[in-house]
């Protein structure tokens, strides 16, 4: 989005950002004891995260790890420590939410299951919302001129996909399997459909 990368957290290589919030060496110290016992159980269970220790501000903090799409970001800061608590923020829809200590680990393992399901519909439905099903060849490329996906025949040929690229910039993404196409004709030369395919382009 507007903000940066947004990633599933089965793929994400950081799951988790500990954003510690210290103003001196003996808050930094407070909170390095007090999510000791998180950073133990998060290792335990496998669950990839990263300390950000440095002596930035919050804020640039919070905008770096959103910028790099961790899909949470776990803060703690003195306020945190008093009420015995963290706080959770969700990088696909900067959600917050106060956190127990002790239900760190379990919340954790609930939200990232549920980011994961809500990144994948949301890509679904963008998809199938932008998935256009054409079978000539000028409505193809008013389709790809304003930015969208194409499912049509292609009779196989590397010229026809080459043209294709030269005229509009887009190329076949993927080449559909399990299709009934016994009716279907290349979307450019007419012949008859060998596959089925979405061209788009690629950004």
């Amino acid at each position: 989005d507007d903000n940066g990368l947004r990633l599933p957290p089965k793929i994400a290589p950081i799951q988790i950002v500990l954003i510690p919030i210290f103003k001196s060496n003996d808050q930094k110290k407070a909170i390095r004891s007090y999510i000791s016992p998180i950073v133990k159980s998060l290792k335990e269970n496998k669950i990839r995260f990263y300390e950000d220790w440095t002596d930035s501000s919050p804020g640039y903090k919070f905008n770096l790890w959103e910028l790099k799409g961790v899909p949470i970001r776990l803060e703690v800061g003195p306020k945190d420590i008093n009420k015995n608590n963290v706080v959770f923020a969700r990088r696909d829809t900067g959600e917050k939410t106060f956190i127990s200590k002790k239900d760190v680990l379990s919340e954790a393992s609930k939200l990232l299951n549920e980011i994961q399901k809500s990144l994948f519909q949301q890509a679904k439905k963008f998809r199938d919302d932008n998935t256009y099903d054409v079978s000539n060849y000028e409505d193809l490329k008013k389709i790809i001129k304003k930015g969208g996906f194409v499912r049509c025949g292609w009779d196989g040929s590397i010229k026809t996909e080459s043209i294709i690229k030269q005229e509009t910039k887009a190329t076949i993404r993927c080449i559909l399997r399990n299709q009934n196409i016994s009716d279907k004709k290349c979307v450019y030369s007419g012949l008859k459909a060998k596959y089925n395919v979405i061209i788009a382009k690629a950004y």
